[in-house]
Order: C-alpha cells, then sequence, then structure tokens
C-alpha cells in the first residue's frame, strides 16, 4: 500500500510541475486564456497533493 501512495504521489508531483511549466510557457506568449486553464489544472492537482499528503 505504501508503494501506490508513494507513486501516486510522485505522478501527482510530475503532473504538477508539468503544469506549471506550460502555464509559464503560455503566461510568456501571452496567451492569456491558456495559461488560465494551465494554471486552472496545476491548481487542482496541488489540491489533491495537499489532501492526500498533508
Amino acid at each position: 500500500m505504501q508503494y501506490q501512495c508513494d507513486a501516486y504521489k510522485m505522478m501527482l508531483e510530475r503532473m504538477y510541475s508539468a503544469k506549471m511549466k506550460q502555464a509559464d510557457r503560455a503566461r510568456d506568449d501571452a496567451l492569456n486564456l491558456m495559461y488560465m486553464v494551465f494554471k486552472a489544472e496545476a491548481d487542482a492537482i496541488d489540491a489533491e497533493l495537499r489532501a492526500c499528503f498533508p
């Protein structure tokens, strides 16, 4: 069970990092709507991380 939790946490951390990189690129390219979408996705992943791994 611990392995599954660790794997889930690592997956969420990778997803969060990828979404933040996408958001940063969208912000730099002045694609405001895409930035907001990527940021919202990153925020949802962060909320899941905080809920599962306080």
